[in-house]
Order: C-alpha cells, then sequence, then structure tokens
C-alpha cells in the first residue's frame, strides 16, 4: 500500500512564519489603500469647500461650477475602470503607485497654474 504524501508547508518555511508574512503584507496593503482612498477624498472635499472661490476667482456660473464637481467624480469613475484594469493585468500594488505618482505629480504642477 503506497503513502499519499501530506499536504504541508515547505520545509524552508514554517506554515506560522508563512502566517504571520501574509497578516503583516494585508494590514500594510490595508493601510495604503485605506490612506489613498483617504487623500482622495481629502481632494473632493477641499473641492466642495473651495468650490465658491474657485467659482468667483473663475466667474463661473452656477451651472458650470456644477459642471466642474460633476466632472471631477465622472474623471474618478473613469480612472478607476481604467486604473483597476491595468492593476489586474500589472499588479495591484505597481498600479497603485503609479496613481500615487500621477497624483504627485499634477497636485505639485498646481502650484505652477497662473490662473
Amino acid at each position: 500500500m503506497e503513502s499519499i504524501p501530506s499536504q504541508s508547508a515547505p520545509a524552508s518555511r514554517p506554515a506560522s512564519t508563512e502566517k504571520e508574512h501574509v497578516d503583516s503584507y494585508s494590514w500594510k496593503a490595508l493601510a495604503g489603500s485605506a490612506v489613498g482612498y483617504a487623500m482622495d477624498g481629502f481632494d473632493l472635499l477641499i473641492l466642495g469647500f473651495m468650490l465658491t472661490a474657485i467659482s468667483a476667482d473663475l466667474s463661473l456660473t452656477s451651472g458650470q461650477a456644477g459642471s466642474l464637481v460633476t466632472w471631477t467624480l465622472i474623471g474618478a469613475v473613469i480612472g478607476g475602470l481604467i486604473f483597476g484594469t491595468l492593476s489586474d493585468r500589472y499588479g495591484r500594488i505597481r498600479v497603485l503607485t503609479w496613481t500615487i505618482v500621477l497624483f504627485a505629480v499634477f497636485t505639485g504642477l498646481c502650484a505652477f497654474a497662473q490662473g
């Protein structure tokens, strides 16, 4: 009678160490995602508070100001679809890093805006 090999963890890494690694990684991934989501929410929050000043400075009508907010949200949906698809193809961490860098670059470029 043949014995069936057991399905145990590889000898090079004990199961408890692997579980701790996964748990640590999971918490880091959750924290990174939460910070990214908070920054996105903060960006929309600032837009809501500053909409009156932006509208006055750019002489926007209330319809144009509403369109500004609407297109911001539509852009968020489109970005979610595009970067979500890219993250399925290239990996979530890599694409999350790309989006953070992209967000930081364009936020930094706002400092050079003339009007």
